[in-house]
């Protein structure tokens, strides 16, 4: 596939947008891909202050989520790299977060996609909220309806602020696409000084409401951070009256303060539990009819 119909090459940027004291943090793929590098460098050079470029290979990375859910219980992860630092320092303490990358097969690169798996260790939590995200994209971003689909939901359930997405896909001429960052650099640092965060829409209304429901009730026992930050921050906005779901939890909040009953129910068991219910269909492979 063809990540832009043009090269972009460019200019000299015009005075400079104080972040006074926001701080700014581009996360990258690789940077050397179409015309990624060449726009990257014309949007960090529209900010004076704490502005940092991150390149996914400055990251210690062991691996993707392999799904042990290890971290339901209080948001720790199995990998000993340093993703999670990485997310709690630089990503959590920023106030304006800029993700670039370019189109692979209709969607990101497989970095974004480990980068977006791996932030799981904080479960069914918005993690940036009051924050402001946009997103930097090189290739026909404006052909792929799923992808923007995704990236405004993600932004939505995260509690950020979209910012908006800029593609070259766009723009026919580099200086075009040199007032289009520049704009979008500008807006970038007003909607954080004035805090603005668009209404809410039915992405992560129904997407919350529906990720309540199932914690209080079938997932409560799991994933306990989860059902802490829930409640503390008063996400079980409704009247409860499963009495059985009720008695269910209650016994298995007591057994989860046995140290014994923790361990069993974390340990390597738990990828075999979760699949259990499709042994069946799995023990038949080979012999579904053809529909």
């Amino acid at each position: 596939m063809q990540i832009a119909p043009w090269v972009y090459s460019t200019g000299p940027v015009q005075p400079k947008v104080d972040l006074g004291k926001k701080k700014l943090r581009i996360v990258v793929d690789d940077p050397s891909q179409g015309n990624l590098k060449a726009m990257i460098q014309r949007l960090s050079q529209n900010f004076s202050g704490d502005v940092q470029i991150i390149e996914f290979s400055q990251i210690q990375i062991q691996g993707g989520c392999i799904g042990c859910i290890h971290c339901a219980e209080d948001n720790r992860c199995w990998y000993p790299d340093s993703f999670v630092p990485f997310y709690l320092q630089e990503l959590m303490e920023a106030d304006i977060l800029l993700y670039a990358g370019s189109i692979k097969d209709r969607y990101l690169s497989w970095q974004w996609k480990q980068f977006f798996d791996r932030r799981f260790f904080r479960n069914h939590t918005p993690t940036l909220y009051g924050k402001q995200l946009g997103f930097i994209i090189s290739g026909p971003y404006l052909q792929l309806p799923i992808l923007q689909d995704i990236l405004a939901a993600y932004t939505e359930l995260e509690g950020a602020n979209l910012i908006g997405v800029l593609s070259d896909d766009a723009m026919s001429s580099a200086d075009a696409l040199n007032i289009a960052l520049d704009t979008f650099a500008q807006t970038a640092v007003r909607y954080s000084e004035q805090n603005y965060h668009k209404p809410s829409t039915f992405r992560s209304i129904a997407g919350m409401k529906l990720l309540r429901d199932e914690i209080w009730t079938r997932l409560k026992f799991v994933f306990q951070a989860d059902h802490r930050f829930y409640k503390k921050n008063k996400i079980y906005d409704f009247p409860q009256s499963s009495w059985k779901v009720v008695l269910t939890n209650f016994i298995f909040d007591i057994l989860h303060k046995i140290p014994g009953f923790n361990k069993d129910f974390y340990s390597p068991k738990m990828k075999a539990r979760m699949i259990q219910p499709l042994q069946k269909f799995l023990a038949s492979k080979g012999k579904i009819k053809e529909i």
